[in-house]
């Protein structure tokens, strides 16, 4: 088995030695693909888990300045924001 790690970092040298092995059944290129993907999806969430931590920390300044109406509109935002992060996580 391949680090995928390895694989990313040396791409070329992977598709010469399938070469050589004559193997075209292997779905490295596939497992590249899903791992860009993923290491995508990862930093949207975390993009996403920032701006929840933020909004949240935001919400509590705005409830003790007595903007509940604010508050409850980012707090309505940040649910939001809380579904599309378990939507990515399934």
């Amino acid at each position: 088995m391949l680090d995928i790690r390895w694989m990313r970092e040396n791409r070329e040298a992977l598709a010469e030695a399938m070469v050589k092995l004559n193997d075209t059944t292997a779905p490295w290129e596939q497992a590249l693909d899903l791992d860009e993907r993923r290491r995508q999806i990862l930093v949207e969430l975390e993009g996403l888990r920032a701006e929840r931590n933020s909004g949240s920390k935001e919400i509590g300044l705005l409830y003790r300045e007595k903007k509940s109406a604010e508050a409850d509109a980012l707090k309505a935002r940040m649910g939001a924001i809380g579904e599309t992060i378990t939507g990515l996580e399934v």
